[in-house]
Order: C-alpha cells, then sequence, then structure tokens
C-alpha cells in the first residue's frame, strides 16, 4: 500500500503496467495471452504507449520473446512501487485464471490509478465504471478504456475516488467492522 506522502501524479503518463509475481504460472501465461491477442490491437492505435512488465523470476523465454514485442518491456524486480505507480496511466490485470481475489487490481486503486482488467481478474470486484476497474473482453473494449483515461478529468476521477472505495471497502477497519458484524450474528 501506498505510504502518506505517496502523491500521484496527473499529468498524462507514458505506460501500462502490470506488476506480480512472475514465477506464478496464472501471471506470466496472462501476461502471455495478453501480449497475443490484445497487444497488438493496442499497440496500433497508440504506438507511443509502452507496456512494462514488473515482477521476479519471470522465465527466461517469457522475457526474451516479451522483450522482443515492440512496445514492451520487461523491468523485473520493482524496487519503488510507488515511482512506477506515479508514472503509469493505468496498470493491466491480464488474469485469466488462477486463484483468490486479484490483489493487483485492490493496489493499483490503493494507489489512485486506474485497472484494466479481464473479467476473470476482476471477478468479484465492482465494475461499475465508477470505481477505477475497467473490465475488457476483447482489444476494442481495451482501447476504448484507455481513451476514456487520455480524458484529464476522467482520469483525475477515477484517481480521486480509487484510494476512497479501497479505504471504504477493502481496509483493515472495514474487515474488522464486517467480522465483528458476523461474530454478532447481525444482519
Amino acid at each position: 500500500m501506498p505510504s502518506d506522502e505517496y502523491q500521484p501524479s496527473s499529468k498524462l503518463r507514458p505506460y501500462l503496467l502490470t506488476i506480480g509475481l512472475m514465477s506464478y504460472a496464472p501471471n506470466y501465461e496472462g501476461v502471455d495471452t495478453f501480449l497475443t491477442e490484445v497487444w497488438p490491437e493496442v499497440h496500433k492505435v497508440f504506438p507511443q504507449l509502452i507496456y512494462k512488465i514488473g515482477g521476479k523470476r519471470a522465465p527466461q523465454e517469457c522475457i526474451d520473446r516479451w522483450n522482443a514485442t515492440e512496445g514492451v518491456e520487461y523491468v523485473g524486480f520493482i524496487d519503488d512501487l510507488e515511482d512506477a505507480y506515479r508514472h503509469c496511466l493505468a496498470t493491466v490485470a491480464p488474469i485469466y485464471k488462477g486463484g483468490g481475489t486479484c490483489i493487483k487490481v485492490l493496489e493499483s486503486l490503493a494507489y489512485s490509478r486506474a485497472c484494466l482488467s479481464t473479467p476473470f481478474g476482476a471477478r468479484g470486484l465492482e465494475t461499475d465504471g465508477q470505481t477505477g476497474v475497467y473490465v475488457f473482453h476483447s482489444p476494442k473494449e481495451l482501447i476504448d478504456s484507455i481513451r476514456l483515461l487520455q480524458d484529464e478529468d476522467n482520469r483525475e476521477q477515477i484517481e480521486q475516488t480509487a484510494p476512497e472505495i479501497i479505504r471504504s471497502k477493502y481496509s483493515l477497519e472495514q474487515f474488522e467492522a464486517s467480522l465483528l458484524s458476523v461474530i454478532r450474528g447481525d444482519k
């Protein structure tokens, strides 16, 4: 989670970002699928946009393939997460399988960044367009979401709202209140 000193940049930023443990098959396989099925169309429309992949221990064959893809950069382990989030336009959660909640989506919102996610990556989360979670089923839907985020007013609204959603729904305090409600038998 961001530090109390974290200040997101409001400038239009030049890259999309995926962060995850890249030795975990759903993460690196998701990136592979995204790069094969979605990125080529996105890159045609937004050739200036870079897709950065962060996370340690990616298989070497993936690193080689990703870095050979136009507009893609595997950066490995990211020492300064705040800086990475501060300078990205949005994050991408290209997750097509796996278990549990996709924490990378919630982390993106906590850092005041919209998250562009597959339906699987956003399962169980509100995706009404106001939360900062944009679900894409196709390259066209992702392109449309990127266009929305290039509108400064829309982007700033999402970036102001997203951390509040995390605090109100996913904070430790909210978890404790929910747990106490269950223990007490509140309805």
